[in-house]
């Protein structure tokens, strides 16, 4: 089969479920719930085109942007593996990214990263069958910029208790400082 990556992206963008919250606010415990329909491809990174890339998209070099793009903290040697997909649509690949990265487009740019993470860890799902993908953010930032450039995006917000939010976070620092801590400590 051969990929056309420009309509991919547009299949990529008619069918973003962009969930948004706040850290340690049940973002990611949404994400992966949403992302257990078999029709949806679970992107399990944290987005942060909004407080990593756009920001500085007219300064950022190709070099520069595709490393903030494609490898995440989480996976800092995120690659295409050979095996999933033939030497020609590699070359193609690269030249639609050499394309988006000349358009500076933040709807071909969001959705990149859903392609790439498709390609390289969920290529054996077909396409036919992919109804949406799912990514999250820690944080609200750029949801207006989001909208505006893809317009049919799903927004699911989070908003977890603040004292639930609170106490995890205690819990997150306390651990850091090998303490205890409990829930009548907060």
């Amino acid at each position: 089969m051969q990929l056309d990556f420009s309509e991919l992206t547009e299949q990529f963008a008619r069918t973003l479920i962009y969930v948004v919250g706040s850290a340690r606010g049940g973002s990611t415990f949404a994400n992966r719930a949403i992302g257990l329909h078999p029709d949806l491809l679970y992107v399990d990174w944290n987005d942060k085109t909004f407080s990593n890339i756009w920001p500085h998209i007219d300064t950022l070099s190709d070099e520069e942007l595709r490393r903030r793009l494609f490898r995440s903290s989480e996976d800092s040697n995120a690659s295409i593996p050979i095996e999933h997909i033939d030497g020609e649509t590699l070359r193609r690949w690269n030249r639609h990214v050499e394309h988006v990265f000349r358009s500076r487009n933040l709807r071909e740019i969001f959705c990149l990263r859903g392609i790439f993470y498709w390609l390289t860890y969920a290529s054996e799902q077909p396409l036919s069958e992919l109804r949406g993908w799912c990514i999250k953010a820690n944080t609200w930032e750029g949801v207006d910029h989001l909208k505006k450039a893809i317009p049919e995006a799903q927004l699911v917000f989070v908003l977890r208790d603040p004292r639930s939010t609170a106490l995890s976070f205690a819990k997150v620092y306390a651990r850091r400082r090998q303490e205890h801590f409990a829930d009548h400590d907060l």
